[in-house]
């Protein structure tokens, strides 16, 4: 088995410049495209931009726990989240559950909280197939183990 504690974390330092730096232009394109729309609806020009700090100071937190966490932790609730995300896209179906827009329903309101299921679906996903990909058992090399069950868990998510 590899050890990864001794791989330099140049990586990590590379990957949280190009998302601040990202980050960064979001928040101009959001201010920039928005805040005239924010001022006539909310009386606030910085309406929009206040909730994507909100919800950028989410992630970044998000992002410094999970950074700690190790990925065969995360693997072991692989089979949970995606079946917790597929539970969470059957509700979408549920009336007063689902929240439509735009007349489209991909809201999930749960509270006071809503959220995009089709995000949540994206993370179980690819957990759940880097998780069964790595596991020593799975033959990449086979088809059915390496390539049709992974196959067959995403069409079924996406159907």
């Amino acid at each position: 088995m590899n050890n990864f504690s001794s791989v330099p974390r140049k990586h990590d330092t590379i990957l949280l410049l190009v998302t601040l730096l990202l980050l960064t232009a979001g928040i101009a394109m959001i201010y920039s495209s928005s805040s005239i729309m924010a001022l006539e609806r909310y009386k606030d020009g910085q309406y929009f931009l206040k909730r994507q700090f909100f919800y950028i100071l989410l992630g970044l937190v998000s992002m410094m726990i999970l950074r700690k966490t190790s990925y065969q932790k995360l693997g072991r609730y692989a089979y949970v989240v995606l079946a917790i995300s597929v539970i969470c896209l059957v509700l979408l179906f549920v009336p007063h559950v689902g929240v439509r827009v735009n007349n489209a329903t991909r809201w999930l309101r749960l509270g006071l909280f809503t959220f995009q299921v089709s995000e949540l679906v994206k993370v179980a996903v690819v957990l759940f197939l880097a998780h069964y990909l790595a596991k020593k058992e799975v033959d990449r090399q086979d088809f059915t183990h390496g390539f049709l069950v992974p196959l067959c868990v995403t069409l079924f998510v996406m159907a």
